[in-house]
């Protein structure tokens, strides 16, 4: 087999219209020259008509491709390309080529090999192993996962999750819609706020979300307020680990309450026991179990907070509608005459947002998927040292994380 034979093959163009005419290497460059030409008839389809006849070629346009690395030489493609004058509508236009994309100055798996290197490497590294500018390797990205992204089927979305991630210091964010039974990232927007959710719903269409099974997102007013605009907040399951975080702020804020007036009185005994009240149990050590036992079975007022936060859990176990209210009424009525002010304050929060707490029973939704792709990205984040720009990240979380089929990008 010659060179010609075998570049061909591994080119792909072995059962193509087109053929390698000459091989030129270049030793002090290191860079392979392949010299492209066509076969004639040519094969053209007019993108304007769908005219599969041409009038005549209009001229040729020189062109060069950067395809993969022959061991450790660049290979580059170089193809004179006619354009065509359709027989049908007159216009004048480009041939396809079968090695890459139109305007594109790399070949489809030459793409395809950055973007797999992209998921698990920083782009700078990648820049520099595959020996690309930026502007190359953001092109690639860009066009790569606005194709995917068009082809992408959002109509099997049934469960939604909304939250945000934090990209820059001073409160600003990205927030990120889930697919939660898929665990994939559907749209990224950025900042947190009204506008976002519109913004979604615009690109997501207003149909098919008011369709959605369950949204299930944080108490944030903001996005709540889009949803309630939408009428959907029949819809809205709220996250249960959000809601356990009110609780154990309210038991830390009795904790340190308290323990400011004992030590008035000399009495130190709440003195390094935040995380007593707020670990699992069941992760405590022996010590700490002892210490925590005594403390639980006095008089103190963060005992009391610690027991009305941990009857709360019980909640998450109730499958009926009617059972779950009752038990949160009877709850609700405890923690409001507990004579607890920050459990008082708690207990008032969840009856403002009892439509979103309830509708758990129905759909037991959490945040969980979208906390583990959350830390995903910031791996991703952290591995590059932050991004030039929101766009840039916006894509690295499409690519990583939304799911999306790049493969058609190959050439074969």
């Amino acid at each position: 087999m010659n060179t010609k034979s075998l570049l061909s093959i591994v080119l792909g163009l072995d059962h193509s219209s087109w053929y390698i005419t000459d091989v030129d290497l270049n030793t002090e460059e290191q860079i392979v020259y392949v010299t492209l030409n066509y076969k004639k008839p040519l094969q053209f389809q007019c993108e304007e008509c769908g005219c599969t006849q041409y009038k005549h070629i209009h001229d040729h346009k020189q062109r060069t491709w950067r395809h993969k690395d022959l061991c450790e030489y660049l290979t580059v493609l170089k193809a004179g390309v006619p354009r065509v004058s359709c027989y049908k509508c007159h216009r004048v236009s480009q041939v396809s080529i079968p090695w890459a994309k139109a305007f594109m100055r790399t070949t489809l798996s030459f793409q395809q090999q950055i973007l797999d290197a992209c998921v698990v490497m920083s782009l700078s590294d990648v820049q520099k192993m595959y020996r690309v500018s930026w502007y190359t390797l953001s092109m690639i990205l860009i066009r790569a996962i606005a194709n995917a992204r068009t082809i992408k089927n959002v109509s099997q979305v049934q469960y939604l999750g909304i939250d945000e991630i934090a990209i820059h210091k001073g409160h600003t964010y990205l927030t990120l819609f889930y697919d939660l039974e898929r665990s994939e990232v559907i749209w990224v927007g950025e900042n947190r706020k009204y506008e976002t959710i519109l913004q979604f719903v615009e690109w997501f269409g207003e149909e098919r979300f008011r369709t959605l099974t369950a949204i299930c997102c944080d108490m944030w007013d903001p996005y709540l307020k889009a949803i309630k605009q939408l009428n959907c907040a029949n819809k809205v399951v709220f996250d249960k680990f959000h809601i356990k975080k009110h609780l154990n702020d309210a038991v830390d804020k009795v904790r340190r309450q308290e323990h400011r007036i004992l030590q008035d009185y000399g009495d130190w005994s709440l003195k390094n026991t935040k995380y007593l009240w707020l670990k699992n149990p069941c992760n405590l050590t022996a010590c700490q179990k002892q210490t925590f036992k005594e403390l639980k079975n006095s008089d103190l007022k963060v005992a009391r907070a610690y027991g009305l936060k941990e009857l709360f859990t019980h909640f998450w176990d109730y499958q009926s509608v009617g059972w779950a209210t009752q038990f949160f009424n009877r709850w609700f009525w405890a923690a409001t005459h507990s004579r607890l002010t920050p459990v008082k304050k708690v207990a008032a929060t969840l009856k403002r947002y009892w439509y979103g707490i309830i509708n758990y029973i129905k759909h037991p939704l959490t945040n969980a998927r979208s906390e583990g792709i959350n830390s995903k990205i910031r791996v991703y984040t952290k591995r590059a040292y932050g991004y030039k720009t929101v766009d840039m990240l916006k894509n690295i979380i499409y690519l990583t994380c939304g799911g999306l089929n790049i493969h058609p990008l190959k050439s074969r």
